[in-house]
């Protein structure tokens, strides 16, 4: 296990910053207080083992995924042996047979996916792992819909609807905005109303931006500053 893992909260106190070398990532669980700390515990404890895992299997991981393709049979051929190894390998083997490519290519989304893994062993309504942008999300699930919370008082609000088209049977129903701001969103009404079409607007030009911005600039923000180094007067 590696001690030289760093990790902290960060100043909003609800997100945590795990950092060991090159893996570094921002966590957050969502959920009563108890199950939150469960994961959190656990995703430290998973995470302070993945980069040895990793550097144990380096050869491998950096080898192009064309010699496994052709190696697959043969017992004494390479394989990857830990977890996220196996994810990684898994991610980028269906394009070696036409492309260059190690199971490196994939080692962020991995990192998340497994992290998130462990942290879903708890019950939280959802959490997320963004590994430089590489983002692995868990959402709770209703009749095998992603159901985000937000939207659950909406579906009293299409009762608005159904009493309109005892009036007019010609109403067509369109969701826009508020709450429904990503892909997601738009497929629990789809599964649980009537409705029979979306205006985009900023959900799909103003809000993936500042979602990207965002996560980008608080990725450079959790970064340690060592101060500006002032020369010695000679």
């Amino acid at each position: 296990m590696s001690t030289r893992a760093q990790i902290q909260w960060l100043a909003d106190g609800h997100r945590l910053h795990l950092q060991d070398g090159p893996i570094d990532l921002i966590v957050e669980a969502f959920g009563a207080a108890a199950e939150v700390e469960a994961a959190y515990r656990t995703a430290c404890e998973r995470f302070a083992t993945i980069l040895d895992e990793l550097c144990g299997e380096l050869p491998f991981l950096r080898t192009a995924l064309s010699g496994v393709v052709q190696n697959a049979n043969r017992e004494d051929g390479p394989h990857p042996r830990g977890a996220v190894a196996q994810r990684m390998t898994a991610a980028t083997l269906p394009y070696a047979a036409q492309h260059f490519i190690t199971p490196m290519a994939a080692v962020a989304g991995a990192v998340a996916d497994e992290i998130l893994t462990t942290m879903t062993t708890a019950q939280l309504s959802r959490a997320y792992v963004n590994d430089g942008g590489d983002i692995a999300l868990a959402l709770p699930v209703i009749d095998g819909v992603a159901e985000p919370s937000h939207l659950r008082h909406l579906l009293e609000q299409f009762e608005i609807v159904d009493a309109a088209r005892k009036e007019n049977r010609e109403i067509i129903a369109l969701c826009h905005g508020g709450p429904i701001a990503v892909p997601s969103d738009f497929a629990f009404m789809l599964e649980h109303t009537d409705v029979e079409g979306f205006v985009g607007a900023s959900s799909m030009e103003r809000l993936p931006v500042e979602i990207a911005i965002e996560s980008t600039t608080k990725a450079f923000k959790a970064l340690p500053v060592k101060g500006r180094r002032v020369p010695k007067s000679p």
